[in-house]
């Protein structure tokens, strides 16, 4: 399905606080959603909604990630692919303006990412009010939907995999290049191939290399939340240090920025017209991409970090 364009509005009616208190067990629970697109027309649906994030929801007392679940019965019922049921929502997680900021920039991370390659999860920002049924109140604040990973499946042409243990060698030249790049770019080390961690590996029909695409990118030096910690086994001391990450990053064949990463750089930055984020939000982001601009410059940087030792 993955939110048409037209929607920009969205009411979630559930019991929030049940959600909250319960938000460290895997226990669902009935929900209303109400879309409203540019034309103020207004969609209802039936769905079931429950807290996610391996992490996050233990410190998003406030709003923790959640999973939007519709039935097949109510996608049919409104003409829809059933295939295309399960939604990430990446909330503001707590009820502070700089939180919602943080939400801003993973969701331009994702953004970034799309730019370079189409093999990367799509996002979908949102104004989200949340109804408390509980107490009869109301909270608005920013989220985005996150790309059902059956329509990243289907658009990709693959089936997703869950495997542990893999090296680099397992998957994609190109896709393994862009995604460590990328990651460098971003100052992201919260992530592992053999652990398959903040990783989806989708193999497409008659390969047996997998494409790589990452996600989760709030611990990145770019987003820098509030409860980001450094990755002291990638040999970070602080979460905006960029390290080259990887089993085998700097192995048998050097790894190239693809043109797209200098088309990126090369004009301003997307994020740079964007109205809900703060100047100084903007500038903090431009300033910390502007090392990896300068390392993207230089031949002999690259050689140095990304080429065989």
């Amino acid at each position: 399905m993955m939110i048409d364009e037209r929607y920009e509005n969205l009411v979630i009616k559930a019991d929030f606080d049940a959600l909250r208190a319960n938000r460290m067990k895997a226990i669902s629970q009935e929900a209303v959603l109400e879309f409203s697109n540019v034309q103020e027309k207004t969609s209802s649906w039936q769905v079931t909604i429950e807290p996610r994030g391996n992490f996050r929801r233990s410190v998003c007392v406030d709003m923790p990630p959640i999973r939007i679940i519709f039935s097949k019965e109510t996608l049919h019922e409104k003409g829809f692919a059933e295939n295309y049921r399960k939604y990430r929502l990446v909330t503001h997680c707590l009820d502070k303006p700089e939180s919602e900021q943080t939400l801003m920039k993973e969701y331009w991370a994702y953004k970034l990412y799309n730019q370079i390659t189409t093999q990367s999860f799509r996002v979908h920002l949102m104004k989200v009010t949340y109804l408390n049924t509980a107490d009869n109140t109301a909270t608005t604040r920013f989220a985005f939907l996150v790309e059902d990973n059956d329509e990243l499946e289907d658009r990709l042409n693959g089936k997703m995999k869950d495997l542990w243990g893999l090296d680099k060698d397992a998957l994609q030249a190109t896709s393994y290049q862009n995604m460590v790049f990328f990651q460098y770019m971003i100052g992201n080390a919260d992530w592992s191939i053999p652990e398959y961690r903040n990783l989806r590996f989708i193999y497409p029909k008659g390969s047996d290399k997998a494409i790589v695409v990452p996600y989760d990118f709030d611990c990145s030096g770019l987003v820098n939340a509030f409860y980001a910690r450094p990755n002291t086994n990638a040999g970070q001391q602080q979460v905006a240090q960029r390290v080259v990450m990887g089993k085998n990053a700097r192995g048998k064949s050097s790894i190239k920025p693809s043109k797209k990463f200098r088309y990126l750089t090369s004009k301003p930055w997307s994020f740079e017209d964007a109205a809900y984020l703060k100047a100084s939000t903007k500038q903090e982001m431009k300033n910390y991409l502007a090392d990896f601009v300068n390392v993207l410059r230089s031949d002999k940087k690259l050689q140095r970090l990304f080429a065989e030792q």
